[in-house]
C-alpha cells in the first residue's frame, strides 16, 4: 500500500465483526482495534513504544534449555557495584530515565543479545535475585539478634 498522506490499511473479520486499522504517520505506526477506545500498538520512529495493554515475555519452562540455578549473593553484590544513573535519551531531551547503561549491565551479568540494549525480563531476573538474597540476609540478621538478645538476657540475669 502507498499513499502520500498517512497510508492505511483495515482488516475486517466478518464473523465476528472485529475491524484493525493499520496506519502510518510521518512519527509512527500504529495498530487500532476500531470496536474498542485507544490504540493497542505504537512504534514511533525514535524507538519508542507504547501498548494499550500489558506486555508479556515468553517465560516457560517448556520454551527454555540449559537451565541452571543463580547464586542470589553473587547477584546482590554485583547489584551493589552496577552503576545507576538518571538520563535523557538524545532524541527525547525532556523525557527522564533511571536505570543501568546496558554496556554495564552486560559486563555485570553478560545477559541478553549484547550490550547496546537491556531486556526488561533480565532486569526483573536481576532484582528478583537481589531481593532473594536480601530476605537470606535478613533471615540470618534477624537470627543473630535473637542470639544475642539471649546472651545478654542470660549475662543480665533475666531469664
Amino acid at each position: 500500500i502507498t499513499s502520500v498522506d498517512q497510508p492505511r490499511f483495515e482488516l475486517n473479520d466478518t464473523t465476528n465483526s472485529r475491524r484493525w486499522r493499520f496506519s502510518v504517520t510521518n512519527t509512527a505506526f500504529t495498530i487500532n482495534n476500531l470496536d474498542e477506545t485507544g490504540t493497542e500498538f505504537k512504534s514511533f520512529n525514535n524507538g519508542d513504544m507504547v501498548i494499550g495493554g500489558v506486555l508479556t515475555e515468553n517465560s516457560d519452562r517448556n520454551a527454555k534449555q540449559d537451565i541452571v540455578p543463580v547464586s542470589a549473593s553473587a547477584i546482590l553484590k554485583s547489584i551493589a557495584a552496577l552503576p545507576i544513573s538518571e538520563w535523557s535519551y538524545i532524541d527525547a531531551p525532556g523525557q527522564r530515565h533511571i536505570g543501568p547503561m546496558a554496556q554495564d549491565f552486560y559486563a555485570s551479568f553478560g545477559l541478553g543479545r549484547d550490550d547496546k540494549g537491556i531486556s526488561t525480563l533480565d532486569t526483573s531476573g536481576i532484582a528478583l535475585a537481589g531481593i532473594q538474597a536480601l530476605v537470606d540476609e535478613n533471615r540470618a540478621l534477624q537470627a543473630r539478634i535473637e542470639q544475642l538478645e539471649q546472651l545478654v538476657s542470660r549475662m543480665l540475669g533475666e531469664d
